[in-house]
């Protein structure tokens, strides 16, 4: 059966794999690279690396291979900053770079001068997620005070090494529109780079990478640069995939509307994808630049940024969630032909429907919590002696025995880093209220766990409204409001197994309060394949193969944990209070 060679150029290596129209995994390989980290917050790569660990994974897998696969798929991590020019590459700037706090300020000044309206243009507004100084956009200005001799060579730039090892390939500069949507570049409305943002950035529009429509998009075929870079055959479509967020997604559960799962690992978020919402007077200029007033116009409510401002939850900003553009089927995009492609079939063909593109624009909406697994290492040092996971799931059985299934009767939040959802907060802390004489080490850990499962509650059924065409973010006016928004029991989904990924999966404890709290049945996914399925199933849309493939969750076994309807109502009387304790907890910290 003919396969797909699969690329993800992640953070600290790059996995391949070769898979084959119904899914199976012929092989796989690994190989790293090093990230130099400085004192002052950078975090950089050399893209050379990154070709390196490339041809290393693939000579491994093409080693012995008995036939050739039929395409190359690529994804990657998303929000780099890597400049083009001659000669030996510069380093990129890693996405979780942090020097440029004065030079988003200034973005987000210039834009609020010279923006149309009387309250100028907010930067996360046209974006559609909250700005910092992980932004390529403030990246690259500070690059051009800090390395002009570096900036004045580059001929262009990419946002990551998916888009760098496409170049190199001789393909063109080209991103695609989830990874584009991490930049702060992107008009998030229009889904073309926004002409406002890249003057202020200092940006030219002629360095800025081509667009993919599509889910995953043909930008060629390799020649004879591949041959030598990557020892690959000649001929062979390249398609690039969404970025690694994008590409997990629809490995584990698809890209349709509606589509979503839980990841508890040492940080945790709810990713759901839902359709777009979009004004009126949408659209892109000729040029393919976005439209330069800001979304919203001077009827939309002024909110404050940065960190003294006190995060609201009946005011949540554009970037409290994370919202990442979805390519769809765009017939305006010219790809190469498909029609000279090998045919294949299988025993029942089929077209995956969780991957095909849409015709309705979608977003992916990741609400990310920066403490899971980690809050709960914390809590079990802190509380329990420094105990196992293991361990300390053995008393959670033994309450569990003992009182039942239920909330501990505690309100915790599991911050102990700051806080990105359901509050955008980096000095935000920990707290766990509500205890008695009779409170156990046991109960407040559990009520850790409790935490972590009603933020990601809040962001499903959030999520749920936005698929439902409801507005977004929209949480609970005062603690007097009526009846909450934020309980289970109105999300339009909540009969359907929510599909579970990452290392705390494992705790089934832990599984029973996500259930519970969340009032769904939790199904666990083994995700260390994600982004190389998600790179399959794009390039089979792509290239328009029949293809047996499915998503992770669509597939059958793994264990399903169900909610208990008796806990599922006790546990939704916590729902509002949780929600009201990150606004306190953070006026309290504003005080000292």
């Amino acid at each position: 059966m003919p396969s797909l060679l699969c690329l993800d150029l992640g953070t600290s290596a790059a996995k391949a794999a070769l898979l084959t129209l119904d899914g199976t995994t012929r092989a796989q390989a690994c190989s790293g690279y090093p990230t130099v980290v400085t004192a002052d917050g950078g975090a950089e790569q050399d893209p050379a690396d990154w070709l390196r660990a490339a041809r290393d994974a693939i000579a491994q897998l093409l080693h012995g291979a008995d036939e050739e696969p039929v395409a190359l798929s690529i994804t990657g991590q998303m929000q780099d900053l890597v400049l083009l020019a001659e000669g030996e590459p510069d380093p990129a700037i890693l996405y979780s770079d942090t020097r440029a706090v004065a030079e988003a300020a200034e973005i987000r000044a210039i834009l609020r001068r010279e923006g149309r309206g009387s309250v100028g243009a907010d930067w996360d507004q046209i974006a559609g997620n909250e700005q910092d100084a992980t932004s390529c956009a403030a990246m690259f200005r500070r690059l051009s005070r800090t390395s002009p001799e570096v900036v004045g060579r580059a001929r262009g730039v990419v946002f990551g090494p998916a888009g760098y090892l496409v170049h190199a390939l001789g393909l063109g500069a080209w991103c695609d529109v989830t990874t584009a949507s991490a930049t702060g570049l992107l008009d998030a409305r229009t889904r073309r780079w926004s002409n406002q943002i890249a003057c202020a950035a200092g940006l030219s529009r002629a360095m800025l990478p081509e667009l993919t429509r599509a889910t995953g998009q043909i930008v060629g075929r390799t020649d004879e640069i591949a041959a030598e870079l990557l020892g690959l055959p000649v001929r062979m479509p390249v398609i690039l995939a969404p970025g690694d967020a994008g590409a997990t997604t629809l490995g584990i559960v698809g890209l349709d509307a509606g589509d979503e799962y839980a990841y508890l690992g040492t940080s945790g978020w709810l990713a759901a994808v839902v359709p777009e919402l979009r004004g009126a007077g949408d659209g892109a200029g000729r040029d393919g630049l976005g439209d330069e007033a800001f979304v919203g116009g001077p009827e939309s409510s002024p909110r404050t940024n940065g960190p003294a401002s006190s995060p609201r939850t009946d005011e949540l900003a554009p970037g409290v969630s994370h919202h990442l553009a979805i390519g769809g089927r765009d017939d305006s995009v010219a790809s190469p032909s498909v029609s000279s492609f090998p045919s294949t079939s299988s025993s029942s063909p089929s077209r995956c429907s969780s991957s095909s593109p849409s015709a309705s624009p979608r977003t992916l909406r990741i609400s990310a919590l920066r403490a899971a697994g980690v809050a709960a290492e914390w809590a079990r040092g802190a509380l329990l002696s420094g105990i196992t996971p293991e361990e300390a799931d053995e008393l959670l059985e033994h309450r569990e025995a003992e009182h039942g299934r239920g909330p501990t009767g505690l309100l915790a939040l599991p911050s102990i880093h700051g806080e990105r959802y359901p509050v955008r907060e980096p000095e935000l802390r920990a707290a766990i209220i509500g205890m008695g004489p009779s409170t156990g080490a046991i109960d407040m850990y559990a009520a850790v766990l409790e935490g972590v499962a009603h933020a990601l509650a809040h962001a499903a059924v959030e999520s749920a409204a936005a698929a439902s065409g409801s507005a977004v973010d929209a949480g609970p006016a005062s603690p007097a409001s009526p009846a909450s928004p934020l309980s289970p029991a109105v999300s339009s989904s909540a009969s359907r197994p929510l599909a579970v990924a990452g290392g705390g999966a494992s705790s089934e404890p832990w599984l029973r309060i996500l259930a519970d709290v969340m009032g769904r049945p939790m199904r666990v996914v083994e995700d260390a394949d994600a982004a190389l399925l998600g790179c399959a199933l794009a390039a089979a849309d792509a290239l328009q193969l029949e293809h047996t493939m499915r998503p992770l969750a669509e597939r059958e076994g793994g264990r399903t944990v169900d909610p208990d309807p008796s806990a599922v109502r006790r546990h939704a009387r916590f729902s509002r209070g949780h929600r009201v304790l990150y606004r306190a907890v953070a006026e309290v910290g504003a005080l000292r």
